[in-house]
């Protein structure tokens, strides 16, 4: 009876540490390509973190530099809507401390400054947004900063207006004023300056601006920490005393 015996397979020592080589280089290609994806994918991530706080915690600091300033003047714009509405009524009795206050504060410019670097190095690069991958994030984030720009602006045009009042006072009121002039009567000839009068119009005007805008900047930059997970604990312990902490 025939019997079939297959033959045994039988690889040579070549083509066997040829193939062993074949795998190991191949195995060494995914393993070099897996864990620099891995590598790259962590380093994008992380460049996209830190760019989302430097954004919000610049978009916060701005909003609590200009609502500190925002209380000065509201304190300011609500005396002077006083004195508009009664220092020129005789009969009407206003108290020294009240004229004392607006003739101190009256060409004193209340101010803020603003470190822009930040917001001029992501206007003006538009690669490093390329590492953000939430658009809504952009968009936001361009909206809060075309609104600073905005209060900016309206800060410059309020600063216009105190310096004209400012000069019209020194042209027009200042000369004209003597020993036996009463702060009373000081003030009533000041505020009938059409330059003083419009200043204390523009305060009022520019701080309509300044508080709707504000609340806008705020409601955005709290949907950005909620898009990038970012917590106000977690902002305040890297920027611990205005410098930037690691630990």
């Amino acid at each position: 009876m025939f019997i079939f015996r297959p033959k045994k397979f039988h690889i040579s020592d070549f083509w066997s540490n040829t193939l062993a080589s074949t795998i190991g280089t191949i195995v060494g290609i995914v393993l070099t390509f897996g864990t620099s994806h891995l590598i790259e994918g962590r380093q994008e991530a992380a460049r996209e973190r830190h760019i989302a706080l430097m954004v919000i915690h610049d978009i916060d600091s701005y909003c609590n530099l200009v609502e500190s300033t925002v209380k000065k003047l509201e304190e300011i714009n609500s005396i002077n809507d006083f004195i508009l509405d009664y220092v020129s009524e005789d009969s009407v009795e206003i108290a020294d401390s009240t004229l004392e206050f607006f003739n101190e504060k009256l060409f004193v410019l209340h101010d803020w400054k603003y470190n822009s670097t930040t917001q001029n190095i992501f206007n003006s690069n538009i690669e490093i947004w390329q590492d953000v991958s939430d658009k809504n994030f952009i968009v936001y984030t361009g909206i809060c900063f075309d609104l600073m720009s905005a209060i900016e602006k309206e800060k410059e045009k309020y600063s216009s207006c105190m310096d004209q009042a400012f000069v019209s006072y020194v042209t027009n009121v200042e000369p004209v004023l003597t020993d036996d002039t009463s702060l009373r009567q000081d003030i009533q000839r000041t505020i009938q300056e059409a330059d003083v009068k419009l200043a204390l119009y523009q305060l009022s005007s520019s701080l309509t601006i300044y508080k709707k805008d504000l609340d806008f900047i705020r409601s955005l930059n709290e949907k950005n920490k909620k898009i990038m997970n970012i917590s106000d604990k977690e902002l305040r312990a890297i920027f611990k005393d205005g410098n930037v902490h690691t630990y």
